[in-house]
């Protein structure tokens, strides 16, 4: 999927690159850059993608989409930290209140036996990675187009996935020609 979409924007800037009003001139490939392109990539695309799909396998679709839920807490968590934004009560409240919902209404599946707490924490830390990734992307240069910062970051993904893939010898296109 990533390089579909790294190829699917691509394509696309070729036909729009010209009517856009952003700067052709800025160095959108500095070294600093490309850096944070490769952790944009390992914290959107990348170990999400490992951790939800093996919680999956260990938790119920319904307590996935819960523990996702906490993306925005997380986010909201990051940035005041980051930012060192003044955190008051009110937001620890709002902040534990979020998480308190989430064990609510994940616990008794935990209990029952039919998710494990494994699973649970692999898709925290799935989630907690995307959230790291959007207060990331806020480092970008706003003078670049975003469809060419996403192009850039699912160019990144696509790499790291490929030699992942086969460092680990389980090359994607191999079981893609399987199936059929």
């Amino acid at each position: 999927r990533t390089i579909i979409g790294c190829i699917t924007l691509s394509i696309y800037l070729c036909f729009v690159n010209k009517r856009m009003k952003f700067k052709p001139n800025v160095a959108i490939y500095s070294r600093s850059t490309i850096i944070l392109y490769i952790l944009i990539a390992l914290c959107e695309a990348v170990c999400p993608l490992f951790l939800i799909a093996w919680g999956l396998k260990h938790v119920s679709g319904g307590v996935a989409a819960v523990l996702m839920g906490s993306v925005p807490i997380f986010t909201v968590a990051i940035e005041a930290i980051v930012k060192r934004n003044q955190i008051n009560g009110s937001f620890i409240s709002a902040i534990l209140i979020g998480f308190i919902g989430m064990v609510i209404l994940a616990f008794p599946e935990i209990v029952l036996g039919s998710s494990s707490i494994l699973g649970v924490i692999a898709i925290l830390l799935g989630a907690l990675s995307f959230a790291s990734s959007l207060i990331l992307i806020n480092l970008l240069s706003p003078e670049v187009s975003a469809v060419k910062h996403m192009r850039n970051i699912l160019g990144c993904a696509s790499l790291l996935l490929i030699i992942i893939s086969a460092a680990t010898h389980e090359l994607v296109l191999y079981y893609s020609l399987q199936s059929l």
